[in-house]
């Protein structure tokens, strides 16, 4: 029968220069050999090491609980921590939740987030990136191979199917793209653009885009009755067609 050999725990501190409480998970033979944990935050990590180092006696540690695999250990360690909110507290040195082999981080101060803000922002971070894009030059086309091997992989994936928007989620969405003026807004299709659709859309719909003039992006198949009333039945048409036939690209455009 396997042994209780991994378990949870709770370091004291008693100095005045960490908050007094760490959680965490590990082995019970660690815990004998004198570990303490891990702190890796930045707010933390150097004094939580001088401590260690210049006053180690400060620091005592006691086994919560006991399991038998490192999963356990971590699903426990994790419910400790949110049912503390140990990373929003501030009797916890965790700055972090426990997630399987990762952690996900507590909430940023209002000051880090506008520094990131700003940093990605910076002219000088932009300009990295198109430096960097123009050593690694254009990017390679994807042989037939690549493109099959991709397709056989993402075949059956189920990711949020069935998954929809709550309400809330969709006020958000609209609230935030309000007033966003779209990017494509009175463009035009360039003539070889439009050259480059033959090979990819229906030739039903290349044909129509052509004979009827409409090169404007994102125009709806919808509403091609009411601005071209002269084509309703081949719109109507035309309609039914991609409903049908969903699987090339830029469907959703003309949807």
């Amino acid at each position: 029968m396997s042994e209780l050999i991994y378990c949870t725990y709770l370091t004291v501190y008693t100095g005045n220069k960490l908050p007094p409480f760490y959680i965490g998970s590990t082995s019970v033979d660690k815990i004998n050999k004198g570990y303490r944990g891990s702190v890796t935050s930045q707010k933390y990590k150097s004094i939580w090491k001088q401590e260690l180092r210049d006053t180690p006696k400060l620091f005592s540690t006691h086994i919560l609980t006991y399991h038998y695999t490192k999963h356990e250990s971590v699903n426990r360690e994790r419910e400790f921590h949110d049912k503390l909110s140990v990373s929003s507290s501030s009797l916890y040195i965790n700055m972090c939740h426990a997630k399987k082999k990762f952690f996900t981080v507590g909430p940023h101060s209002t000051l880090h987030t506008e520094n990131i803000t700003k940093a990605l922002r910076s002219p000088e971070v932009k300009q990295k990136l198109i430096d960097g894009q123009a050593r690694r030059g254009p990017r390679r086309k994807r042989t037939e191979e690549e493109i099959s091997a991709m397709r056989i992989r993402s075949m059956g994936n189920t990711n949020r199917l069935g998954i929809r928007h709550t309400e809330e989620s969709k006020q958000k969405n609209s609230e935030s793209n309000m007033g966003r003026i779209p990017w494509n807004r009175g463009k035009k299709m360039s003539l070889e653009y439009c050259n480059n659709l033959a090979k990819n859309y229906p030739a039903k719909l290349y044909n129509f885009i052509h004979d009827t003039g409409i090169i404007e992006f994102g125009i709806s198949i919808n509403n091609l009755a009411r601005k071209y009333p002269e084509h309703s039945l081949l719109g109507d048409s035309l309609r039914i067609y991609i409903q049908q036939n969903r699987s090339y690209k830029g469907w959703q455009l003309y949807k």
